[in-house]
Order: C-alpha cells, then structure tokens, then sequence
C-alpha cells in the first residue's frame, strides 16, 4: 500500500512540475514576482520604499525565488523517489542510480517540452538543479536510513 501511495505521489510531483512549465513566461514570472513582492511585504523590506525603489529590490530578489522553488520542487521528488526504493529494499547506490536516471530523464523531457512554450527560457544551468537529487540523496541516506548502524 506505500509502494502505491509513494507511487500516486510521484506522479501528482510529476504533474505539478508539468503545470509549473507548461505557464508561459509571462504567467511564470508573474507568479514569481507576486510571490516575491508579498513576502518582502510581510517581512517589511519593501515599507517607505519608493515604487522604482520596490520594483529594483523585487527584480533583484525575484531569481532567487525561482531557483529556490525549482530546488524545493525537485526536492520533493527526489525524497519521494528515494523512498520509494526504499521500500524496494534495493541497495543504495542502486537507489542513488535509479533516481538520479529519473530525474536526468524527466529534467530531459521537462526541457523538451518548454520547447513548446511561448517565450520560454531553456537553459543547460537548470540541469543542475535536478541533481539536487544526489544531494537529497545524501540527507536520506545519514538521517532516513533506519538499516545504517
């Protein structure tokens, strides 16, 4: 029953990210900039700023909102990934190879499909971001991993 629920949640991740590219630029970058602009609200940095001043600070914080939600999305999977072959019982470096080829794959075919994208950025530094997936790889395996001694 793990094995399925494990499963499901690979797939709504995979799903998600599909939606995530499958935005326009536009609509992407709204959406980061929204998010950005409120959470400097709510910690105060944009309070007595001017209107170009608030624009400047929310360009220039807007990139690291984004490489931080591409960092947390992938995130999710590989945990999800690295748990379901878990539940395999398959050996580490096997857990560590599997994941790491689906999230090459998927970071491949998520590329691909921005092809299709209006106005879409594609960019090889994104490849870094889904091998993240080692380093989650590497929190499981020292703080999840029950058969380690």
């Amino acid at each position: 029953m793990k094995k399925i629920i494990l499963v499901a949640l690979i797939l709504i991740w995979m799903l998600s990210i599909y939606m995530f590219s499958n935005q326009p630029a536009e609509i992407s970058g709204n959406m980061s900039s929204g998010i950005t602009e409120n959470f400097l609200e709510k910690i105060g940095i944009l309070s007595g700023k001017t209107i170009d001043e608030k624009e400047k600070l929310i360009s220039s914080v807007d990139g690291i909102v984004r490489k931080l939600a591409h960092l947390t999305l992938y995130s999710i999977g590989g945990i999800l990934v690295f748990l379901l072959f878990h539940e395999y019982k398959i050996s580490t470096i096997k857990q560590f190879t599997f994941a790491l080829l689906i999230g090459f794959a998927y970071a491949v075919t998520d590329e691909i499909h921005q092809l299709f994208i209006p106005r879409k950025s594609r960019y090889v530094a994104r490849y870094i971001n889904r091998y993240n997936w080692f380093y989650n790889w590497c929190l499981y395996n020292i703080f999840c991993d029950k058969n380690k001694k």
